[in-house]
């Protein structure tokens, strides 16, 4: 029986008879013919992570190295010849096909379509590829931290420090949601941009210099894009205040039990402070006060003592920006 002329083949390959006959004589010969079947080929997809670009100033678009896609997408094949294409028709009429470096025309995420053509057999296929540009994360100015030196020993320039009191600003300053972003910090420029060696407590961190630079690192929760800066801390250490010696006054004369008298206490600033005029002394009555700076005493260069003698509690605060609290006493 002959076959129709729109015959699927039932092996691959195929021998098929051939009868040619000249119907005025009826003479005829027989001759054959193979039919072969060429696989479409196949291309092995890219991973997300090759075509997804970091934009560093994000506008959604950047330029993509599409070439350098094709050696793991044809998998070494020297005989599957590769091109880019805007559309599908474009790629599979196989007409004008993009150079790379590509510029996406499409902010964000933009399909590319890949035709694949095997050059011995002619045979093509096409596969639709996302090339993603994603706004890298952003690290705003940070303002250095600087505080006064307020741990048992408060001339040694080491304080614990909220690294963290700035990271709102940080994630204020994304494009996206803030749960989209991770913040670290670190000790080394080197460590952020590898992002390695996080500090683990950054709430609760303490100095190791005086001053340090701290190294911020704001990364991309799903991977790839990252982008780093620094601030700086220090530490201010209060004024280390000279005890002074007693202030004594003469009783004018014996008006009460108690033996009162007017002071001027602001002559014992200079002793306090050893002169430095960038210190402010404040006197108080209680030491609760002094250290809550809470009823202080209103008129130091006239102050009648209450007790005799009397011990009053003395604040010494700095200069701005920390304006850093130092205590002594002075007996009257």
């Amino acid at each position: 029986d002959s076959l129709p002329n729109l015959y699927i083949n039932n092996a691959n390959a195929q021998t098929l008879w051939v009868r040619l006959e000249d119907q005025a004589t009826g003479c005829f010969s027989i001759t054959t013919i193979d039919l072969r079947v060429e696989p479409l080929p196949a291309l092995i997809p890219p991973p997300a992570s090759a075509t997804t670009l970091c934009d560093a100033d994000g506008d959604g678009f950047a330029q993509f190295d599409l070439d350098a896609l094709i050696p793991a997408m044809v998998q070494g094949d020297p005989n599957i010849a590769v091109t880019f294409h805007e559309t599908l028709t474009e790629a599979q009429g196989g007409d004008n096909d993009i150079a790379s470096p590509y510029l996406n025309i499409v902010a964000y995420l933009q399909p590319i379509y890949v035709r694949a053509e095997n050059t011995p057999t002619g045979c093509w296929s096409v596969t639709m590829i996302q090339i993603r540009a994603i706004a890298s994360p952003v690290v705003p100015p940070l303002d250095d931290i600087t505080l006064c030196d307020t741990d048992a020993n408060n001339q040694d320039g080491f304080t614990q420090f909220n690294l963290t009191a700035q990271e709102q600003l940080i994630l204020n300053s994304q494009v996206g949601p803030a749960a989209d972003y991770m913040v670290t910090y670190h000790v080394s420029e080197t460590d952020a941009d590898q992002g390695l060696w996080p500090i683990v407590s950054p709430g609760t961190y303490t100095n190791t210099v005086n001053p340090q630079p701290i190294w911020v690192r704001v990364s991309l929760r799903t991977g790839g894009c990252a982008n780093v800066g620094s601030f700086e801390i220090r530490v201010t250490a209060p004024l280390a205040p000279t005890t002074p010696t007693q202030l004594t006054a003469c009783d004018d004369g014996p008006t009460s039990a108690l033996p009162q008298a007017v002071f001027d206490l602001t002559i014992k600033d200079n002793e306090i402070t050893g002169g430095d005029p960038n210190y402010t002394v404040t006197y108080y009555e209680t030491q609760a006060g002094a250290l809550n700076d809470t009823g202080a005493i209103q008129t130091p260069t006239a102050y009648t003592n209450i007790a005799n003698a009397q011990t009053l509690f003395v604040a010494v605060k700095g200069p701005a920006p920390t304006f850093c609290r130092s205590f002594t006493t002075l007996t009257i």
